[in-house]
């Protein structure tokens, strides 16, 4: 007990006991204050947390490559191809070829999405290549066994990938990048995704071939196109099977779960395009009002 000036009781209270009846709202407006704070990566917590821990983002892959495999023997049987870049042409090439890209479509990096949502760090070129050389991404859920049974039906298995080799770096004489860590690293982590080591040439990243414009992957495509007859496309992004510039949903639409298998990703990819901020996000909204 302590005495004020004017001889009335002040109970001095430990903090200890202080925090026990402090009111919430007190505790919680330095929390808010925090949250409020311009963090690098926030509007994608959410995103990323479902990536990571919802049952709901297994159940959609597990469910989109089963689907996926039930219709490989009717794309085995397809005289078509699947890929825009073999569209009207007579002449395709016997071999069938599943296509897949990478990145949240066979391999899940999401603890690199994580982490930069922890740190509140921005993506840049070097902490994504020193995540791809960790070889530490996980599997998507259903993919190893789908590229399983489409191996088992004798097709060609080829992974279309904006992973990279250096843009700056060497070519040989056949214009092939001889400055790729990214390519060892990428075949490694499919091999232990997938308990197979993929062949060189049926993995295709950016810049891995001098003068070809990768910008997008319809070159690789054309690429592929030209000794394979295209029979399914997987992936999580728009441009896994058309650039956007091109995409008409009166005409592609039917494609998906025939012969164009998509996968969510929620955290990144072209269609954030548009919407590089978060003043942007929300402009985009499309809330509801009442009457």
């Amino acid at each position: 007990m302590a005495f004020s000036s004017h001889n009335s009781p002040v109970f001095l209270i430990p903090e200890s006991v202080m925090l026990r009846f402090t009111p919430v709202s007190l505790l919680i407006v330095p929390i808010l204050a925090a949250a409020q704070a311009p963090i690098a990566q926030r509007e994608n917590l959410a995103a990323t947390v479902w990536m990571q821990r919802s049952a709901e983002m297994s159940a959609v892959t597990r469910t989109v490559y089963r689907a996926a495999t039930a219709a490989l023997p009717a794309a085995r049987k397809a005289g078509t191809g699947a890929a825009l870049e073999q569209e009207n042409r007579p002449d395709l090439p016997g071999k069938p070829a599943i296509v897949l890209d990478i990145d949240e479509t066979v391999l899940n990096n999401m603890p690199y999405n994580a982490a930069q949502a922890a740190n509140g760090e921005a993506w840049t070129a070097s902490s994504w290549e020193n995540w791809v050389l960790a070889r530490k991404a996980g599997g998507i859920d259903g993919a190893a066994e789908f590229i399983r049974a489409a191996r088992d039906m004798k097709f060609t298995v080829i992974f279309i990938s904006n992973r990279e080799c250096r843009a700056d770096g060497r070519y040989d004489s056949e214009g092939r990048a001889l400055d790729c860590p990214q390519k060892a690293a990428t075949l490694d982590n499919l091999e232990t995704v997938l308990g197979y080591r993929p062949g060189d040439d049926d993995v295709l990243l950016r810049n891995e071939r001098r003068g070809r414009d990768d910008s997008n992957k319809s070159a690789r495509r054309r690429e592929v196109a030209g000794r394979h007859r295209i029979a399914m496309l997987l992936g999580d992004d728009l441009e896994d099977f058309v650039t956007r510039a091109r995409f008409d949903p009166a005409r592609h639409a039917e494609r998906f779960g025939t012969v164009w298998f998509a996968l969510p990703n929620p955290v990144y990819g072209s269609w954030r395009g548009p919407y590089r901020d978060t003043e942007a996000l929300y402009r985009a909204l499309e809330p509801w009002r009442r009457q």
